[in-house]
């Protein structure tokens, strides 16, 4: 009987994990992936699986202080000792020790991104599948074997767009159209919470005011990606400055760039889609922002500073790699970078 009471639970957890996914806000994923082990610890209680049982508990308080803290490398070290810890109380055999390896791999990949997550997902759930065979707990074998196959599926995409990289196509964003607004939208969407990312109403109130420019990002005809360039006041943009909170733009903020006046550049959003998201097209995509910059001197434009907010580790990639400086100290959602080479 218990055997099919776990695999309830089970299934329950694997659910709430699941949902836990689309949650962009911290507290509502971490409520989800509380939950989630809540119903893990009742299934592997019932399959009399220690090792699992323990290291899931674990998990719970790992996993909030990855969401409180910045610094993941240094809880990755601080947690090594407890699963060391955990595997000594718990040894049975081999076969109990894949649970904590699993645990390990999971937390080292939370201290990376992009495609070393998803291939170091694909370890991490092998060896829980493989525990969770020897354990017959069923319902968890389904799903890990579902994630296991669609991040493979996921790491061939990341490798096919990591190799076409070189060939990424740029081009001055002249015509737009409600697709191409809709595109920008969806890519920001895997990109950037809510609070970072523009509606498909202000892109298209914004682009129609002809006060901002954009530069395409194209994989042969499909846009993969976008750069937002937008002249700002003075005002706006030693505002901006300030580290203690987030400065959205808004239109009152926005000034056509013009040769007769100062402009204040911020580079709003550099957005392309998660696989494309590696070096080649960092250094691709800041060559063009370089070029883009030195057009703008060359062809009478004064500029008197360049400051952008950026709300994703890509973006920061880049700025990083431009030689910007970071001037934000206090925030750990939001960095904020100027130039000063001038």
């Amino acid at each position: 009987m218990n055997i099919y009471i776990a695999q309830f639970f089970g299934a329950l957890a694997w659910i709430f994990l699941l949902i836990s996914y689309w949650k962009k806000n911290n507290k509502k994923l971490l409520l989800m992936q509380i939950i989630a082990c809540i119903f893990f610890t009742l299934n592997y209680g019932f399959l009399n699986a220690k090792s699992a049982l323990i290291v899931v508990i674990f998990e719970i308080f790992r996993d909030f202080l990855y969401l409180k803290f910045k610094k993941r490398n240094n809880i990755f070290i601080i947690c090594l000792p407890f699963y060391i810890i955990i595997s000594i109380i718990t040894y049975e055999n081999i076969i109990s020790t894949l649970s904590i390896i699993a645990s390990v791999f999971d937390s080292y990949a939370l201290t990376k991104k992009n495609q070393k997550v998803v291939a170091l997902s694909i370890i991490t759930y092998t060896f829980w599948l493989i525990y969770d065979i020897n354990f017959e707990s069923y319902s968890t074998v389904f799903f890990e074997s579902i994630i296991i196959l669609s991040n493979i599926i996921v790491l061939i995409k990341y490798r096919n767009a990591y190799l076409r990289s070189d060939k990424l196509i740029f081009s001055r964003g002249l015509v737009f159209n409600t697709k191409i607004i809709n595109d920008f939208y969806k890519i920001d969407s895997n990109n950037f919470d809510s609070i970072y990312r523009w509606t498909k109403e202000k892109h298209t109130n914004v682009i129609k005011s002809k006060k901002t420019e954009f530069i395409f990002i194209k994989d042969k005809k499909e846009i993969v990606g976008y750069i937002n360039f937008i002249n700002i006041t003075k005002n706006k943009y030693l505002e901006m400055q300030d580290d203690s909170k987030y400065n959205d733009i808004h239109r009152k903020d926005i000034l056509k760039f013009n040769k007769n006046n100062d402009n204040y550049i911020n580079i709003n959003t550099i957005s392309i889609k998660n696989e494309y998201q590696n070096k080649k097209s960092i250094i691709k995509i800041a060559n063009v922002i370089k070029k883009y910059l030195h057009n703008k001197k060359i062809n009478g434009f004064i500029i008197k500073g360049i400051i952008a907010i950026t709300a994703s580790n890509f973006e920061r990639d880049i700025l990083s790699y431009m030689n910007f400086k970071k001037i934000s100290k206090n925030n750990d959602n939001f960095s904020i970078f100027i130039f000063e080479d001038l």
